[in-house]
């Protein structure tokens, strides 16, 4: 819940800052905002319980902390969906800009829905790396998707320019490794570093 407020505010911030900052100034929007960022960031120290800035790995057992965390690593995958059609509803792109791998930006593609398809796709491979971590376990698992993101970059900069649709299903078979690697990264990272109750 708490990140899903901190990317809204980011939403909202980045499309509001540019503004007033040409108004006020870059210096003085810079320092009100790092004054922000400060005071949420050490704001949750003096919460009496440690319940509001916990991760959700960590309310969960050990056997469901994989499913948690594969659904939570879902909700990027959704907020793709969701920022393509925003952008898609709001065309001026000062105020929705979407970051486009230049492999994927194929003449004549709709990258509103091709931005909505990038989140698509994300799903069945986070929910495959669920199946992956259950049989394989998640070392295995996650030198896997790296190595086979690692192998399609090196393709696609073999590939020649003029197969735009090979690079990109290689650009996409990248996204898809380093996402579900993620997802695994984020299971290991608290498997590891568990937060301490005292």
């Amino acid at each position: 819940m708490a990140q899903s407020i901190y990317l809204a505010g980011n939403l909202v911030g980045a499309a509001m800052c540019g503004q007033v900052s040409d108004k006020f100034g870059r210096l003085r929007v810079l320092t009100w905002t790092h004054l922000q960022a400060a005071t949420a960031g050490t704001a949750p120290a003096s919460t009496p319980t440690l319940n509001t800035v916990i991760p959700p790995a960590e309310w969960t057992s050990a056997q469901a902390r994989v499913l948690v965390m594969t659904l939570n690593s879902l909700g990027y995958s959704f907020g793709q969906v969701l920022l393509a059609a925003v952008a898609f509803g709001a065309r001026d792109w000062t105020l929705s800009p979407i970051p486009t791998p230049p492999a994927l930006c194929t003449p004549g593609s709709n990258i509103f829905l091709l931005q909505a398809l990038i989140g698509v796709a994300d799903i069945p491979a986070k929910v495959g790396t669920l199946l992956l971590l259950g049989h394989l376990g998640r070392q295995p698992t996650q030198a896997v998707l790296l190595v086979l993101a690692g192998l399609c970059i090196l393709a696609n900069t073999l590939a020649p320019h003029e197969m735009g649709t090979l690079c990109s299903a290689l650009a996409e078979l990248v996204l898809r490794g380093v996402g579900a690697a993620f997802t695994c990264f984020a299971i290991y990272t608290a498997e590891l570093f568990p937060t301490v109750l005292s």
